[in-house]
């Protein structure tokens, strides 16, 4: 890879091959990424667990959306925005808690899983102020998505997050593990959840 001066990242398989060079292009090994799944909603309403609002983003909104997204993901990306929007007909929404915001996030309706699961959802990118409140916020886009027919809901996860244990006890399964790696840290992996595994 050229010395270009830019950030390098990867989600990739465990293969060893495939994280030799990877490592030899300067990107560093940094944690592990789930890719959790639900294929049935748990026994009591998930909002039982929070007090989160969910808010949909309006048009006027996109640019503000994009500008959380910066803040937390370190990537300003318009363009990754209209893909979702456009393509895995994604939904820009805002989490309040008390009136006040507190994250970002995205559903998308229409993923590369959609092939096997035609009613599945994908929950992120999702970013939140405080890590204390990414699980929450997590838990209550999966309810909206349920609430808009998904039968599956699946959320990317770091390895360090404090959302992981907390969506496992929520009935979350491993569906996969991949390797994140990168040639320098761009984003806090404690509040933030990837929007899949091609443009995290």
């Amino acid at each position: 890879m050229p010395a270009d001066g830019l950030t390098h990242a990867t989600l990739s398989s465990r293969d060893p091959r495939a994280v030799a060079l990877y490592a030899r292009s300067g990107m560093t090994p940094r944690w592990p990424h789930f890719v959790l799944a639900q294929a049935e909603a748990p026994g009591g309403p998930l909002d039982a667990r929070s007090s989160v609002a969910v808010v949909p983003a309006g048009e006027d909104q996109v640019e503000e959306w994009v500008d959380a997204d910066e803040a937390v993901s370190g990537r300003r990306r318009p363009e990754d925005l209209e893909y979702w929007r456009h393509t895995r007909a994604a939904s820009p929404i805002w989490f309040h808690r008390a009136g006040m915001g507190i994250g970002y996030g995205l559903i998308q309706l229409a993923t590369p899983q959609s092939l096997w699961v035609p009613d599945g959802a994908h929950v992120g990118p999702l970013g939140v102020e405080d890590p204390g409140d990414l699980a929450s916020c997590a838990l209550a886009a999966v309810e909206v998505a349920r609430d808009r027919g998904a039968r599956e809901v699946v959320v990317g996860v770091p390895g360090p997050s404090p959302a992981l244990p907390v969506l496992l006890d929520a009935g979350f399964r491993i569906r996969y593990v991949e390797l994140f790696m990168a040639s320098a840290e761009f984003f806090d992996p404690e509040r933030y959840l990837a929007s899949g595994s091609d443009l995290m």
